[in-house]
């Protein structure tokens, strides 16, 4: 089983230690040909408070040079040093991580060509070379309100068969919180193993994972994943909270019924930095008659960034909350002028309301100037060019099973998601929040509202979603496409909300579950 540990990727040296972040500080070049690194390495924002591993050693050797070894220096959070590195053909470097008594806790190694005056960039999994038991991430960022999902994991213990322990939390549960969501075997174990857990008082969750057969639960290496614990933050008036987390040992024992004594297994911990979510809203329009204003083509930004619009045709009609507007398919839609800020190449979060009882009546299919079997309901493009992104609906016919929606972008290559609803929810208001991180495939989401929010599965039909979003200089458009095939919508559009961030299902059931 493959052992694969948190990545980053730095510019000047990267040395990978898991847990470890590490950042280079500075480069040099020195007289004598060979690199000159400064390492600065951040401990504090990897969740580890080097009480595991207490001293870490840097070597380099190769051909033609003489074996060099840094002492890195523990202080306020980080790990420094400095090695000058002579040029040359596949030098070898080393991380050893000792603990206070020197024994090795972990340790890894690369071999890597060092070129004079070239940024060297350095990639190391530090393994763990004692019995341990550890949570995975040691350190993770998310918003309360979102799932959090923590590994246990244990290193180097062999022919385990039977493993009951207690991951705790410090600094998350309160009185009126359930936050465990959930606890999963491995995949890999699941053929072999059972699962059994409990939640216990303070949100501490006590589970046993045992083989069913008497073999092991672990590689020849000792190694295995056991569980995945899904807990849910939670919301509160606190900007951030620090949450950690503790893997506690009750029970291990071998596949001949021995008794492994915890005394000598390590704990590796784990630390979570939890922050209220505040949304990075690009613009919302209401799509009613702006405040204000007296002229009914008026579409009002509420948003504190102002990115009001300008219908072209379109009726003022009741919508979900308020006024609304309705587009009649060919000639209808609404422009907001090029901004930069509309302009989205991280994430994107789309809400929006629609009514499309009454799209693309049977007689006017044949007649509509502008009609195209796909209505866009919102569009950020180049004209007849890249896409930055694009909303669509297509398939709106009553003799369908099923109608659909596609969320496109890309340049040379496009990427198109598609999702596909039952019809009946083309009568009347209904609420749909679309969300994406660009370049992850697997984050595409959308929701729809039926007896509350539900994820509905969709699929890449074209491209694969991993391609970056291009930035365009278009107008954002809605109700229709900025191309040549314009793609008009027919029917009703209410309250459209535009994000620069990808949401996740659980931020979209805490803000729009109401």
């Amino acid at each position: 089983m493959e052992r694969r540990h948190r990545t980053a990727s730095l510019l000047m040296i990267l040395l990978l230690f898991t847990p470890l972040v590490l950042t280079s500080c500075s480069e040099k070049i020195t007289s004598a040909g060979g690199q000159e690194i400064d390492l600065c390495i951040d401990l504090a924002s990897s969740g580890l408070d080097a009480t595991v591993a207490t001293t870490f050693i840097l070597t380099v050797s190769g051909s033609g040079m003489k074996p060099m070894e840094e002492t890195l220096l523990f202080s306020d959070g980080f790990l420094t040093g400095t090695v000058i590195v002579p040029a040359g053909p596949a030098r070898l470097f080393r991380i050893e991580a000792f603990d206070g008594g020197g024994v090795l806790v972990y340790s890894g190694e690369t071999v890597s060509d060092v070129e004079p005056g070239t940024a060297v960039t350095l990639s190391i999994d530090l393994y763990p070379r004692v019995q341990m038991v550890k949570v995975s991430p040691a350190y993770a960022k998310r918003p309360m309100g979102s799932m959090l999902p923590m590994e246990v994991k244990v290193f180097n213990i062999e022919k385990m068969s039977i493993f009951e322990g207690v991951l705790y939390n410090y600094g998350m549960i309160t009185e009126d919180t359930y936050p465990m969501r959930g606890i999963e075997l491995n995949p890999a174990l699941k053929d072999i193993a059972t699962l059994i857990y409990s939640v216990q008082t303070g949100g501490s969750v006590q589970f046993r994972v045992s083989h069913n057969f008497g073999g092991s639960l672990t590689d020849s290496n000792g190694y295995a994943n056991l569980v995945t614990i899904n807990i849910m933050t939670y919301f509160n008036d606190h900007v951030a909270e620090l949450v950690n987390f503790y893997p506690g040992i009750q029970l291990i024992m071998d596949t001949e019924e021995n008794i492994i004594s915890p005394k000598d297994i390590y704990h590796e911990n784990a630390q979570a930095d939890l922050f209220f979510y505040t949304s990075s809203i690009v613009a919302e329009w209401n799509m009613g008659w702006g405040e204000g204003s007296e002229d009914p083509s008026w579409i009002e930004d509420t948003s504190p960034n102002l990115l009001h619009g300008t219908a072209e045709g379109t009726t003022i009609l009741e919508g979900a909350y308020g006024n609304a507007r309705y587009f009649n398919g060919y000639s209808d839609f609404i422009e907001v002028p090029d901004n930069d800020l509309l302009d989205l190449d991280e994430g994107i979060t789309v809400a929006f309301w629609l009514d499309i009882s009454d799209a693309y009546p049977v007689d006017a299919k044949q007649q509509l100037p502008g009609y195209f079997p796909t209505g866009t309901i919102i569009s950020k493009r180049s004209e007849n060019g890249a896409i930055n992104y694009r909303i669509s609906v297509e398939n709106l016919s009553d003799a369908d099973e099923f109608f659909s929606f596609l969320f496109t972008y890309g340049g040379s290559t496009t990427h198109t998601y598609r999702v596909d609803l039952p019809t009946w929810m083309l009568d009347g208001w209904n609420h749909y929040i679309f969300s994406y991180s660009f370049g992850d495939p697997s984050s595409a989401l959308l929701v729809a509202f039926w007896d509350g929010p539900i994820a509905v599965p969709g699929a890449w039909i074209s491209g694969d979603g991993t391609g970056v979003a291009p930035v365009t200089s278009g107008p954002l458009l809605m109700g229709k496409d900025n191309a040549e095939v314009p793609r008009y919508y027919s029917g009703g559009i209410d309250d459209v909300e535009l994000f620069d961030s990808a949401f996740d299902i659980y931020v979209i059931e805490r803000l729009y579950a109401w």
